[in-house]
């Protein structure tokens, strides 16, 4: 049986950031959670550091590895981040002095 390289090599996630995201899974609540976890789950660290709003959840945010956190922001997409989390998170995880990139946009808004 071949293993997927999305989850396994390619993002090597670690045992206890596998089970956040199983955890976090729940913010990408219209997708099917296997399926999400397995392909995007960039996406699911993406809308966790969107929508977690208790102490504890950020305490668990931050069990992902640093580089785990900023690859959510680089490969977001339109929606994925509203923009006082964009700022939040880019100066978080680049220092104050970082010069946060635009939004991403939806491809019809864009000129």
């Amino acid at each position: 049986m071949k293993k997927s390289k999305n989850f396994t090599k390619k993002q090597a996630f670690s045992k206890k950031e596998k089970v956040l995201l199983r955890y976090f899974a729940r913010y990408v609540w219209w997708k099917d959670r296997e399926d999400i976890i397995l392909h995007e789950p960039y996406r699911v660290i993406a809308n966790a550091m969107r929508y977690a709003n208790a102490k504890e959840e950020y305490i668990e945010l931050f069990g992902f590895r640093k580089k785990n956190l900023k690859k959510a922001l680089q490969k977001a997409q339109a929606g994925w981040f509203d923009k006082k989390n964009w700022i939040f998170w880019h100066t978080m995880l680049f220092g104050l002095h970082t010069k946060i990139p635009e939004l991403p946009k939806r491809g019809f808004l864009c000129k």
